[in-house]
C-alpha cells in the first residue's frame, strides 16, 4: 500500500471518529434542560474540544505515520466540515505546528536569535519597512526589563502591553499602529505575521522548525532570498522543501542559525471553527502526537 493510501485510510478513520464521538456528546446536551442560547453554545464548544482531544489521544492510526511524505498527505487530505444537527457545524483544519518561526526566537538570549533578527531585517528592508519594526517585535518578546532599557518607547504609551511573548492579533495591532505613528509608514499593513510566525508561548519548549513543512516565505527568509516572490494561495499549495535536495552544508546552516531540521516533527495545529445560527467560535491548539499532549490553547468566541 502506498503512502498516500495509508494517509487516506488514517484520514477516514479520523473523520469517522470525530463525527460519531462529537455527535453523541452533543445529543446528551440537546436532550437536557434548555438554557440560554449563549450558555448552551459555550457548553457545546467545551464538549467539542474535550472530544477532539480524546479522539487525538485514542486514534492509534496517527502513530502509523512514519515519514514526511505520509504526514504531508494526511494533512493535505484532512479538511472536513461535520454537520451536528440541523443548525450546528464544525470545521476541522489540521496543519504542521512547526512550519514557521516563533517570536521567542527573537529573544536576545536565545540561540540563533541574532540570525533570525538579521534575516528579518533583510526581509523587511526588501519591503521598505524600517529596521525599527524588528526591534519593536523584540520589545514584545524580551520580557520586563528592570532597567527599562527597551528598543523603543512603546511601553511609555502602552505600559500594560504584554511583553513576554506575542499571542494575539491585538498585540500586533498595537505594535503596527505605534510603528505607523513613529515612522509615518503604512507598509506594515501588507505583512501577514501569521504567515511567518506561530503565535504563542514557546519560552520553555525545544522548538524545532520542520523543514519539510515550511512555507515559501519562511524558507526564503532562512535562505537569504529576501526579494523572492511572496507566498500566495496559488503557489503555496504546491510548495514544499525537498530535504533530499539540500546539501549537508545547507542543512547544517539551517540547523545552526534557525534550529531547523529535516527530521519529522509530529506536532500539529488543530483549528476548530464552530458555527450555530449566528454564533461563532474558533478554537486552536497544538497537539504533540508522540507525547499525546495539547498546548497553546486559544479561544475566540
Amino acid at each position: 500500500m502506498n503512502k498516500n493510501a495509508i494517509a487516506l485510510l488514517i484520514t477516514m478513520f479520523f473523520i469517522m471518529a470525530i463525527t460519531l464521538t462529537i455527535a453523541a456528546s452533543l445529543k446528551h446536551i440537546n436532550s437536557a434542560k434548555k438554557n440560554l442560547s449563549s450558555e448552551k453554545f459555550l457548553l457545546q464548544t467545551g464538549v467539542i474540544l474535550e472530544d477532539m482531544m480524546k479522539i487525538l489521544k485514542d486514534t492509534p492510526e496517527l502513530n502509523d505515520i512514519k515519514d514526511a511524505q505520509e504526514f504531508r498527505a494526511f494533512l493535505s487530505q484532512y479538511s472536513t466540515v461535520i454537520p451536528l444537527g440541523k443548525d450546528m457545524k464544525v470545521r476541522v483544519k489540521l496543519s504542521s505546528a512547526r512550519s514557521k518561526f516563533t517570536f521567542n526566537a527573537l529573544r536576545s538570549n536565545k540561540k540563533g536569535g541574532n540570525a533570525l533578527q538579521n534575516s528579518l531585517i533583510g526581509y523587511f528592508n526588501a519591503r521598505n519597512i524600517n529596521i525599527g519594526y524588528v526591534y519593536l517585535l523584540q520589545d514584545l518578546t524580551n520580557g520586563v526589563k528592570a532597567d527599562g532599557m527597551y528598543n523603543s518607547g512603546i511601553f511609555n504609551e502602552y505600559p500594560y502591553l504584554f511583553r513576554d511573548y506575542i499571542s494575539s492579533d491585538e498585540q500586533i495591532k498595537v505594535l503596527n499602529n505605534y510603528y505607523k505613528k513613529i515612522y509615518h509608514d503604512n507598509s506594515v499593513d501588507k505583512i501577514d505575521l501569521h504567515n511567518l510566525f506561530h503565535f504563542g508561548n514557546y519560552k520553555t519548549s525545544s522548538y524545532i522548525i520542520d523543514l519539510n513543512f515550511v512555507n515559501r516565505d519562511v524558507f526564503n527568509i532562512m535562505s537569504g532570498k529576501y526579494d523572492e516572490q511572496e507566498n500566495n494561495t496559488s503557489v503555496e499549495d504546491d510548495f514544499f522543501v525537498d530535504c533530499d535536495q539540500l546539501t549537508k552544508k545547507e542543512k547544517e546552516n539551517f540547523k545552526n542559525k534557525f534550529n531547523a531540521s529535516c527530521d519529522l516533527q509530529k506536532i500539529i495545529t488543530v483549528k476548530l471553527f464552530i458555527t450555530q445560527e449566528k454564533q461563532n467560535a474558533e478554537i486552536s491548539f497544538e497537539y504533540d502526537i508522540l507525547k499525546k499532549k495539547g498546548s497553546n490553547f486559544v479561544y475566540k468566541i
